[in-house]
């Protein structure tokens, strides 16, 4: 079962530090940073998603819009667990480097009876890269309306299986134009 989960990219988030919506910047060949990541896991998964506050994309109709006014990635799992309704594997929209290899990794940990299944890497946390069971949500909730939105805090009191991975590069968060561009720099190499 849990080979053919879904996939969710999460591309509902301000972009505040980038100061504009990173998801629709150009990353690699002429694709978007949204189109380069829903291509890669679309030779991984069978079906793949966009979170996202509206339809901007262009490339897909495969789109799970938030109907939060809200920009965190709670608001995104709700929708995600309401409309699939089954575990998913999610990842941030900046996250490109994440591989396949790790992504197998939290394949394999998953297990009936589990919440999540989250990234580590030297020991730092990385909720957004993960698999999710619909059993999570009512932690979510419960945070929500204590208007807590930290995943950390609400994965804190959930049951999950951390799995630690060795390459801090898969984690290369591109929130400022200045990672943005060393990261298409690094798809050039």
């Amino acid at each position: 079962m849990v080979d053919k989960i879904p996939a969710v990219i999460l591309a509902g988030g301000k972009s505040s530090r980038m100061r504009e919506d990173k998801s629709l910047l150009e990353f690699f060949e002429g694709k978007t940073l949204a189109q380069y990541q829903y291509d890669r896991l679309s030779e991984i998964f069978a079906c793949v998603y966009l979170s996202c506050k509206n339809d901007k994309f262009g490339f897909t109709d495969n789109l799970i819009i938030e109907k939060s006014r809200e920009f965190a990635p709670t608001y995104g799992l709700l929708e995600i667990i309401d409309k699939l309704e089954e575990p998913f594997f999610a990842i941030g929209v900046d996250v490109p480097f994440f591989s396949q290899g790790s992504i197998d990794k939290l394949l394999a940990a998953y297990e009936e009876g589990l919440d999540a299944v989250v990234a580590s890497c030297n020991g730092k946390f990385e909720p957004l890269c993960g698999i999710y069971s619909p059993s999570i949500k009512p932690l979510i909730v419960d945070s929500i309306k204590k208007d807590c939105h930290r995943l950390g805090k609400i994965l804190k009191n959930a049951q999950i299986q951390v799995v630690e991975m060795t390459n801090e590069e898969e984690f290369i968060n591109m929130n400022t134009p200045d990672i943005f561009k060393k990261a298409k720099q690094c798809l050039k190499k």
